[in-house]
């Protein structure tokens, strides 16, 4: 990949996520490794949060708890909106079906 002229490989341009996301099996269940280091929890978890009553105050909630916790642990807070972003994800597709 070319950015700016300069060769990179894609994994270090875009990270993780990238990886996770755009990988030939990126249809196939994630594993719960992917889940930890995405979300800070399992699959199993972020499946069981889902089934809240509303979901759009589930995702306000969890960006809440984001917000606050970018100021001392940012990894911590990149998981939290990576939730806030899987619930969104999932309402569309509840609504849609």
């Amino acid at each position: 990949m070319t950015i700016g002229g300069t060769k990179r490989n894609a994994s270090k341009t875009y990270g993780v996520w990238h990886d996770v996301m755009y990988n030939k099996h990126r249809n196939k269940a994630m594993g719960n490794a992917t889940y930890l280091a995405m979300y800070g929890c399992t699959k199993q978890n972020m499946e069981d949060m889902m089934f809240e009553d509303r979901p759009y105050m589930l995702a306000m909630c969890i960006l809440s708890d984001a917000q606050h916790l970018m100021e001392y642990d940012t990894e911590k807070a990149r998981q939290f909106i990576n939730k806030a972003k899987y619930v969104i994800r999932h309402m569309k597709e509840k609504s849609d079906a």
